[in-house]
């Protein structure tokens, strides 16, 4: 089985695990999520062997897109107004880690212009999910 392959399920499996740490311990793992997702990213991205940049800037998002639902959904505690908006701030903190961490290991100059479509991707699917999941959980009580 490829490595690749190994690396994007236990970096998928690790967003979950933190879920779950969230779900039982709840601002433990709202507080290492930059962390978690940036093991993640950097686990999706460091010596890949994805040949697509366009599928490790999906991935990447998606670690982060996941944490961050999973949270919302599936976090422990009571879910209020101010509560999402310290789960938006970790979700911008997340995205940017996956972000930077993106740009650092994707970096190759024979690739700029996919490599700027790659980012403006990145950068869409973040506008994108704050969009449409900002609000996610709102009202959800885990006590």
């Amino acid at each position: 089985m490829n490595s690749n392959y190994i690396k994007t399920v236990l970096a998928f499996a690790i967003i979950t695990a933190n879920i779950i740490l969230d779900h039982f311990w709840a601002p433990v793992g709202i507080l290492i999520s930059p962390i978690i997702t940036a093991l993640a990213a950097l686990m999706i991205n460091f010596d890949s062997k994805i040949p697509n940049i366009f599928i490790r800037s999906v991935l990447t998002f998606f670690v982060v897109a996941l944490n961050d639902i999973g949270i919302k959904l599936y976090g422990g505690g009571i879910h209020d107004t101010e509560g999402m908006g310290v789960m938006n701030l970790f979700f911008m903190i997340c995205a940017a880690t996956g972000f930077v961490i993106f740009v650092a290991c994707n970096f190759d100059l024979s690739l700029a212009f996919k490599g700027i479509l790659s980012v403006a991707l990145f950068v869409l699917l973040a506008f994108l999910h704050l969009h449409f999941f900002g609000w996610l959980g709102l009202g959800r009580a885990y006590i």
